[in-house]
């Protein structure tokens, strides 16, 4: 069933728009789904790593009345917004987790270098203080900076 919008939509703020008149609001595109997508824009520009999809659904609460709808039609459109925004849906957990990106990936390789060259550089010392240190002291600053040397040179 469909029925007649309003003249004028609010569209944030003391913003307003003028809508059409005879245009109709069926279950795929409630009314108040151009606000819902407006407020799931700011969510994902402000979202950090995670969103839960709760989070995304009480967007849709503050724009459609009806429960179900309100939670679906959010989720729709966050998963239509999220790839716009570096997301990826992960059902299983019920949110969407940002994507790596090139630039992190390449500071995530960089950081790893340098921790191998840190391991290779305490072991080095390590061989040069002889028994200026306890030997077990020695022993156990020595098995950490293998251990961190294999963590990433095994990858």
């Amino acid at each position: 069933m469909s029925e007649k919008k309003k003249l004028f939509g609010n569209v944030g703020g003391n913003q307003f728009r003028l809508l059409t008149e005879g245009m109709e609001v069926t279950a795929d595109r409630p009314q108040g789904t151009e606000q819902v997508r407006e407020g799931l824009k700011k969510v994902f520009i402000n979202g950090g790593g995670e969103i839960s999809y709760k989070r995304l659904q009480n967007v849709g609460l503050g724009y459609i009345k009806d429960v179900t709808v309100a939670a679906r039609c959010a989720l729709r459109e966050a998963k239509q917004l999220a790839e716009e925004f570096g997301y990826e849906d992960d059902e299983g957990n019920k949110q969407f987790v940002k994507k790596e990106s090139q630039s992190d990936s390449g500071e995530t390789a960089t950081d790893e270098k340098r921790e191998v060259q840190i391991g290779k550089e305490i072991l080095k010392l390590c061989k040069g203080l002889g028994f200026d240190m306890e030997s077990k002291t020695k022993s156990e600053i020595q098995r950490l900076a293998s251990e961190l040397i294999q963590l990433h040179e095994g990858e």
